[in-house]
């Protein structure tokens, strides 16, 4: 049983720390918000060592009477005084997207080594130091890769990403991605939450429901198998058509074999944010499992990785369709919701009105 003088001692000891947290407060700058934060969080833990379960069980059942109202107080402030923290921090975010639009032009090189064992990236940036570079694969013979690894840029600009090589015998996309909405506090004050001030040939401009944002991203289409092969990660040459953006839509591919595989490399007047289906079929239906799917990159290409269907290709048809459902909201504002803007001698319309654009390309040699 905790006397009231040993009471009384606690609720002095939570007065001290919340009386210097508070003065800690007065003239808190945006970049120590985070770091007050973690400080509430140790409060928290002292607050449950010194206060023993009798008084917090009255304090939740709303029975706190005397010396323990005082303490039910405390309790409260303590909880006004984070949300204050919280909103202060909110508030200052605001700030900091609203800062005039200062473009930074953002670099990346590097090297792809494949091994036996292990796939290493090792590159070089101009990305602040701290920020994550992420990098994942993508399958179209495979629902989940289980690659999806990070490492932080060092002082120095590089930075070294190494996972298990999952030697999968298809070709496969590699992507290295920088997210400003996924990095920590000082890192999104530089880039701001969205990145819409960043500049370069590895930005791509993402449209979404509740807002548009930037990253940098780099995608390579790499053979697993291929151990003791290095490859490059180079800015990629955009090739803007001149009609892109117009309601009149073109579409042409050009198609590579490599072993069981097609490569399907496209070209198009599409805008950042279309969705493209990639799909397999012979003269009389769709062949289903073999297919791939993509978002057009900055200037309308796109690229598709077709399994072969395990019986003779040659003169069946790669059918290449943009599907507006699973576009971005500038891609439906553009086009229309159900593509009733869409014009032109590649447009065919479904039994229920709505409307899309379709290609397709014919199948010239077999593959492996």
């Amino acid at each position: 049983m905790v006397n009231m003088k040993q009471r009384s001692g606690n609720y002095i000891f939570v007065l001290f720390l919340l009386f210097s947290l508070v003065i800690s407060l007065t003239g808190c700058s945006s970049e120590e918000s985070s770091d007050l934060l973690e400080e509430w969080e140790e409060l928290e833990k002292e607050i449950d060592k010194k206060v023993d379960n009798s008084v917090k069980k009255r304090v939740k059942d709303g029975q706190a009477q005397s010396i323990d109202e005082v303490f039910y107080q405390l309790i409260q402030v303590r909880h006004e005084q984070k949300q204050e923290l919280e909103r202060f921090i909110q508030e200052q975010e605001k700030v900091i997207n609203k800062m005039p639009l200062i473009p930074l032009y953002l670099e990346l090189t590097g090297d792809v080594e494949i091994k036996d064992e292990t796939i290493e990236i090792r590159g070089v940036t101009n990305l602040v130091p701290g920020a994550k570079i992420r990098v994942s694969i993508e399958s179209s013979a495979h629902i989940y890769t289980g690659i999806n690894v990070s490492d932080n840029v060092q002082e120095d600009g590089t930075f070294v990403i190494s996972f298990l090589n999952p030697k999968f015998t298809n070709p496969v996309k590699l992507i290295l991605r920088f997210n400003p909405e996924d990095q920590n506090y000082d890192i999104k004050k530089r880039y701001r939450d969205d990145g819409l001030d960043l500049a370069g040939p590895y930005i791509h401009t993402e449209h979404k429901d509740n807002g548009s944002r930037k990253v940098l991203q780099s995608i390579a289409l790499v053979n697993l198998t291929d151990v003791g092969k290095s490859l490059k990660v180079e800015a990629p040459a955009w090739d803007f058509p001149k009609d892109q953006g117009e309601p009149k839509i073109w579409m042409d591919a050009e198609l590579e074999y490599q072993g069981n595989y097609i490569i399907v490399s496209g070209k198009s007047n599409l805008i950042e944010g279309s969705f493209v289906k990639g799909s397999l079929s012979s003269s009389s239906h769709t062949l289903f499992g073999y297919q791939d799917q993509a978002y057009v990159n900055p200037d309308g290409s796109f690229l598709l990785v077709i399994q072969n269907a395990g019986e003779d290709v040659k003169g069946k048809m790669i059918n290449i369709d943009l599907s507006l459902n699973s576009s971005l909201k500038n891609v439906k504002e553009l086009y229309g919701a159900k593509g009733e803007h869409l014009q032109g001698e590649f447009i065919k319309e479904y039994s229920d009105g709505e409307r899309y654009a379709h290609t397709e390309i014919t199948v010239t040699k077999d593959v492996e």
